[in-house]
């Protein structure tokens, strides 16, 4: 009697175990993609395009000149963030108005390159940005991109940082 609970028991863990591993290798990682997880109390949400294949989301700040996008695509055979070029004109040079600015940054365990065109316009200094990276976890290609002013970079920062590419649900 005591082996037959012994084997039962077994059964229920091999299966519970084994309805997790199809539920997690099934799950659509895009339906977790939820942007940034901190959100300057000056910017919302404002616009969300989601398809089968990605969603981007808009949030904008009080201002016309906040503007953040960030979006997530399927690219399980990395096309898409290979296919992704810089729309900043390579042979841009700094100027007096212009200040061009590459920095590295950590986005959820990932490298990140933040693309930035520094522009003093009136003297009013404006960034405009981008960004990709790639998940290998959730296969999703992650971009990012906008224009604000200069002084609120910091907040970008943290918008971007708090980016999860993916999240666990295996247990």
């Amino acid at each position: 009697m005591r082996k037959l609970f012994y084997i039962a028991g077994i059964l229920v863990i091999l299966l519970l175990g084994s309805v997790a591993v199809n539920m997690y290798l099934s799950h659509d990682s895009l339906e977790d993609f939820n942007g940034p997880g901190y959100i300057p109390p000056n910017y919302q949400l404002s616009g969300n395009n989601t398809t089968e294949n990605s969603t981007f989301l808009l949030y904008q700040g009080s201002s016309q000149l906040d503007l953040f996008i960030v979006g997530a695509t399927k690219d399980p055979d990395k096309k898409v963030i290979k296919s992704i070029k810089s729309s900043f004109n390579n042979t841009t040079t700094q100027s007096a108005n212009l200040i061009i600015v590459k920095e590295n940054m950590t986005v959820d365990d990932h490298p990140v390159e933040l693309d930035r065109e520094e522009i003093n316009i009136n003297g009013v200094l404006i960034d405009l940005f981008e960004t990709k990276w790639y998940c290998d976890k959730s296969k999703l290609t992650i971009t990012a991109t906008g224009i604000v002013p200069a002084s609120e970079m910091g907040e970008i920062r943290k918008m971007l940082k708090s980016i999860k590419c993916h999240r666990d649900t295996f247990f």
